[in-house]
């Protein structure tokens, strides 16, 4: 009985102590523009980032996200969530007019303010809480998603 209750007790303190880990992330890329917004909420060090979905297509409109490979579907949430950022600065002129936000944690953030032509890059899952959770933030690029204007025009 003693060996029973010592096999019990083994397996209830290994079954404890499994950690679950987070959903599987998958790239996202996004183009600053007209439609998205921040949201920072500094007690909780969590960045939200508003985006329009972008229409059907292999590269998103200024002020959207997508998937890397598909766009959203229209149940799922057009908000990326990211927690832990705690290093944001905000940069305003003599006017207390914002011109510069920056972060090391949310590199995305200075493009995003700025309305660049940068894309960004971000792994992300659905919470299925209403956001797209930030679980990694690549180097943003050059828009390579940007059309020539035809020539002649």
């Amino acid at each position: 009985m003693k060996k029973l209750a010592a096999i019990l007790a083994l397996i209830a303190g290994a079954s404890s102590q499994t950690a679950v880990a987070d959903p599987q992330s998958y790239r996202m890329k996004c183009k600053p523009g007209p439609g998205m917004y921040i949201d920072y909420r500094g007690g909780d060090n969590l960045v939200l980032v508003n985006f329009r979905r972008a229409r059907n297509g292999r590269d998103p409109q200024p002020g959207a996200c997508m998937w890397d490979r598909r766009n959203l579907y229209q149940d799922e949430p057009n908000r990326l969530c990211h927690w832990g950022v705690d290093d944001i600065r905000f940069i305003t002129n003599d006017q207390q007019e914002l011109q510069v936000l920056t972060s090391s944690d949310a590199r995305y953030l200075r493009s995003i303010h700025a309305n660049s032509d940068l894309v960004f890059f971000v792994d992300a899952y659905n919470d299925r809480q209403g956001c797209l959770r930030v679980t990694q933030v690549h180097p943003y690029v050059q828009n390579r998603f940007q059309q020539q204007a035809p020539a002649g025009k």
